[in-house]
């Protein structure tokens, strides 16, 4: 089967995080601004008769990293384990990102879509995500807030494939999956 045709996508349009225990769970991270990541490969060599004979390489995972501006605190709160307290009524209401729930982060998807030149968009999913570092912020004079979330996304076992990531070339642009 051809291909649709040539892709050349443009900007970073809409971020989501699904979480992996619960699909139904997914929030938007409006700011987003990077999007970034990498297939990390195992490659061994045989040697023989002074010379190279095969090479062999394997995915092993993706590492991805993630600049955002300003602070989405239930982006934050489902990809670190965490809750969100609201209190108050507007215009006094404010919310608490609360300390660990759980020892350990959950899984979780990403969604990232870019559009196309040609009128349809490119989706990216990483499927099994975890965060491997805190995420940081940075708060300085005269600039929007910036957060950074880096993360290590492994193949997903229940997936006939066991990929990493999915690319998704549609047609048409077409908003991002609901999980």
């Amino acid at each position: 089967m051809a291909s649709i045709g040539t892709v050349y996508p443009y900007g970073l349009r809409d971020l989501k995080f699904t979480l992996w225990a619960s699909p139904n769970t997914q929030v938007d991270l409006p700011a987003a601004i990077t999007l970034e990541f990498k297939e990390i490969l195992t490659t061994a060599q045989l040697e023989g008769d002074d010379a190279t004979v095969a090479v062999h390489s394997l995915v092993k995972h993706v590492e991805w990293k993630i600049d955002a501006g300003g602070i989405n605190m239930d982006a934050l709160a489902l990809i670190m384990g965490r809750t969100v307290l609201n209190s108050g009524t507007t215009p006094n209401r404010y919310d608490t990102l609360n300390g660990a729930d759980t020892d350990a982060p959950p899984y979780f998807k990403i969604y990232g879509k870019s559009v196309g030149a040609d009128g349809g968009d490119i989706h990216c999913k990483i499927l099994k995500c975890k965060i491997t570092e805190a995420p940081t912020f940075n708060f300085s004079n005269g600039e929007f807030i910036h957060s950074g979330i880096t993360g290590t996304g492994i193949p997903d076992s229940a997936n006939v494939t066991g990929r990493a990531f999915q690319f998704v070339y549609n047609e048409t642009a077409a908003n991002l999956p609901a999980s």
